[in-house]
């Protein structure tokens, strides 16, 4: 019985000790609609886009992404 209550009182301890740590922790803010600028002889936006997912195929990797829309004439704003 001894052996339980020690138990119980060391798994509470561990539980609330969990709950303190992430209590302040506030979630990470969105990240903003991107814009992009046009350079010179750049390809349409939209199809741009689109190539560049397809490339990708689906990875959400923001730099490969930006990288691919560089070559076709386009920057981040």
């Amino acid at each position: 019985m001894k052996r339980l209550m020690i138990l119980a009182a060391a798994s509470a301890a561990l539980m609330t000790a969990a709950c303190g740590t992430t209590a302040g922790l506030q979630p990470a803010p969105a990240a903003g609609p991107v814009t992009w600028v046009e350079g010179a002889n750049a390809q349409p936006l939209e199809a741009s886009k689109t190539e560049c997912r397809a490339a990708l195929l689906g990875a959400a990797r923001r730099d490969a992404f930006a990288s691919c829309m560089a070559t076709k004439g386009w920057t981040q704003g």
